[in-house]
């Protein structure tokens, strides 16, 4: 114990009693949840690939993409989810249209980062479709899958359609007991594309110049990895002893100018 602590400690209350009593409702009341950063990582082996609308090329990726990798990132902030949505009893979705942007994927395609957003901007309007899905087969292989689809204007009236859809085949739990009403947060997968059957996961472009079908720049891939995780920030004063903190310094205020 420090030397003195309990004699000044006692000075303290007796000059600002209002200042700690409300420092010690700080520490007594119970604190707000921990905002919660899920964070990860994703890997492939492109099976398939089409550009037909120019965009491999345009960043320099030429000829066939098979057999090259594809590699990502995945980060959502868990208070930012939207509801839970069962349409059936084998899947759940935490899916949203046109809302502010809460999924956030990077794509690197043969070691080449690939940007959200075609060359040929500014961008007039964006429709973004975007969503965690769960699927339970009762027989056969569950599925994670990390969607984002972003529509894209062009002062021209072009359109174009981005679309990357991240998913594994994974043994999941009960969908009706998920922790939280969330989806898995703590995830370490790794496969050999030679054992699975079909390509689980593509990333496109789809080029919709003036309502019509341009060109697609597409790939299918199967996953190799697949690294989810949790990192959590300090935790936040509960509201209550925010206010209560407050009031205590603001008696102290009065009190000095009353001195």
């Amino acid at each position: 114990m420090i030397k003195g602590f309990d004699s000044h400690t006692g000075r303290l209350a007796r000059r600002f009693p209002a200042l700690v009593l409300g420092l010690a409702l700080c520490a007594a009341l119970p604190q707000a949840a921990k905002a919660v950063l899920v964070e990860g990582t994703f890997s492939g082996l492109i099976t398939s690939s089409d550009d037909s609308a120019g965009l491999w090329a345009h960043y320099g990726l030429t000829g066939s993409l098979v057999g090259r990798t594809i590699t990502g990132t995945i980060a959502y902030d868990t208070d930012d989810l939207p509801g839970l949505v069962s349409p059936n009893p084998d899947e759940v979705r935490f899916k949203d249209e046109n809302e502010p942007m809460w999924l956030f994927v990077e794509v690197t395609v043969d070691g080449v980062l690939i940007p959200f957003a075609p060359p040929g901007g500014p961008y007039t309007g964006m429709d973004r479709d975007q969503g965690i899905i769960l699927k339970q087969s009762g027989s056969g292989v569950d599925t994670l899958i990390y969607n984002r689809d972003d529509d894209l204007e062009t002062v021209g009236g072009a359109l174009y359609d981005y679309q990357v859809n991240v998913e594994v085949p994974i043994d999941l739990p009960p969908l009706s007991a998920l922790p939280g009403d969330q989806p898995p947060t703590d995830i370490h997968l790794t496969f050999n594309p030679a054992d699975l059957p079909t390509s689980e996961g593509f990333f496109q472009l789809i080029d919709s110049r003036f309502g019509n079908r341009a060109g697609v720049s597409g790939l299918e891939y199967k996953p190799t990895a697949l690294d989810i995780s949790v990192a959590s920030g300090p935790p936040l004063p509960a509201p209550g002893a925010l206010v209560l903190f407050g009031l205590g310094a603001g008696l102290v205020l009065v009190r000095r100018r009353r001195v």
